[in-house]
């Protein structure tokens, strides 16, 4: 053998030794920083575990246990595009991992596309029916989107395996509540009280049920003592001040909510919250220095910049309201809510193709609930849309057959396709629901007069001015 040859080979198999030896460190380095993480991940020190865990993906980026655990500390801590990252990760590592197909449904749910969401956690549960934290999952979901009756099923299977489970114990109670099953909800809320006397879920729920009956005095007193156990409770402060508005208290409940300011002068949640009550009541300048100051320290606050684009909408101006929009979407265009403002802005202002545009990529993920949808029907009506916009019309009516909007919707699109009988009976149901409504009387007199029904349509303008004088 050649002396060059032989330096080849040589070199050849100390360029292997080095790589080997230098894939070895890697990969006991990463084993090192991954053990540090799951130390830290195991005493639920999420944040803290997350920097190693990082370092150790970053050296081995198929060690499934680091990506699962990585993708959990980021899914519990809110930093949900990185731990959908880790979860797509272990997805390439076993394509069939349900827990990582969980987990995307878990950040779809928690970052409010919940229609997409619950879409996953079907299939996850079609897989296997008896997964109990997949039915939980689910339900919770479908709870959130106030689909209450394909909720309750599931919870009450769940809870069959899973009798203790407050807060599902709660959830259903709520469910039950918001269906008409007061009997057996008013049962659950006793025996959740007499059984967890301090457990403040139950005790917003009770509270949330007392207030939809409007005995406020009742859900005043359950909130207080939501409060009283935890003074930072923002859900239970801002539904105590509903019910000291509905009471008349007025001064009461802005001094509540400021107190809850000025005390934590650095959380934006609770300065939000103070911002948005002086919005809801209409103090809006007190709410135009709020937000202000808010974005003063903040800029990119999406809630904030909506917030103040409040303010100015709803006072008419749109010429200041529409930049805000404009920023607040710009900053995530996938925010649903920041979509679906930015697109009544534009119907606003006449913009309705761009409204429409809009509703187009969120319909699917809003929330089945009536002032949501009707906005979208309203937006492709402009638009020359009539029949997406009668579908959605439809849809709300539905599930809330009095809804003046969606009646009103249906009606001008009745009219303007000259099916002057749907408008004559949609207009008569909305007369009946509204008899003292002068411009209702008069359209409906105006489409029986366009029908040739002129003794009826003179009855209504009658109803209006008075019968003619003889």
């Amino acid at each position: 053998m050649s002396v060059k040859r032989y330096a080849i080979i040589v070199g050849a198999l100390c360029l292997v030794a080095l790589a080997t030896t230098w894939a070895f460190h890697q990969f006991n380095q990463a084993g090192i920083y991954y053990a540090k993480g799951h130390r830290l991940f195991e005493n639920d020190l999420y944040d803290q575990s997350i920097p190693y865990l990082e370092r150790a993906v970053r050296l081995r980026p198929y060690f499934p246990n680091a990506q699962k655990e990585l993708g959990l500390a980021c899914l519990w801590t809110g930093r949900y595009a990185r731990a959908q990252i880790a979860f797509e990760t272990l997805l390439q590592i076993h394509p069939d991992s349900r827990f990582a197909r969980l987990g995307i449904a878990n950040i779809l749910a928690w970052t409010g596309h919940r229609t997409k969401a619950i879409a996953h956690y079907e299939k996850l549960l079609s897989e296997r029916p008896h997964d109990l934290e997949t039915m939980r999952s689910l339900a919770d979901a479908l709870y959130w989107e106030k689909k209450y009756d394909q909720a309750i099923p599931l919870f009450r299977t769940y809870l069959l395996e899973n009798p203790l489970d407050q807060m599902a114990l709660v959830n259903l109670a709520d469910s039950l509540a918001q269906t008409g099953h007061e009997d057996e909800a008013k049962a659950m809320f006793v025996n959740l009280e007499e059984t967890y006397p301090g457990y403040t879920p139950a005790l917003k729920a009770i509270g949330r049920y007392h207030l939809v009956k409007k005995d406020y005095a009742v859900a005043q007193a359950y909130y207080e003592r939501v409060l009283k156990s935890d003074p930072d409770d923002l859900e239970a402060l801002m539904r105590l001040t509903d019910c000291l508005l509905a009471q008349g208290e007025t001064d009461k409940a802005i001094a509540l909510v400021q107190a809850a300011a000025s005390k934590h002068p650095d959380d934006p949640a609770v300065r939000l919250a103070f911002a948005n009550f002086l919005l809801w009541s209409k103090h809006y300048a007190a709410a135009e220095k709020q937000f202000t100051e808010m974005l003063e320290r903040w800029p990119d606050d999406p809630a904030a910049l909506q917030g103040l684009a409040h303010v100015y909408a709803w006072q008419g101006d749109y010429r200041k309201a529409m930049p805000l929009l404009e920023k607040a979407y710009a900053a995530d265009e996938n925010d649903v809510s920041a979509m679906r403002e930015l697109a009544e802005g534009y119907l606003a202002t006449g913009r309705a193709k761009e409204a429409a545009k809009l509703y187009d990529k969120i319909v699917p993920d809003m929330a089945p609930l009536p002032e949501s949808l009707v906005g979208a029907a309203r937006a492709y009506a402009a638009a020359g849309r009539t029949a997406q916009a009668r579908e959605i019309a439809q849809k709300v009516l539905a599930d809330d057959p009095d809804n003046y909007a969606a009646r009103a919707l249906l009606t001008d699109s009745a009219i303007r396709s000259r099916n002057l009988p749907e408008a004559e009976q949609t207009l008569k149901k909305m007369v009946a629901a509204s008899p003292r409504n002068a411009r209702l009387r008069e359209k409906l007199g105006d489409v029986l007069m366009w029908q040739g029904k002129h003794a009826e349509a003179q009855a209504e303008y009658e109803r209006i001015v008075g019968p003619a004088p003889e």
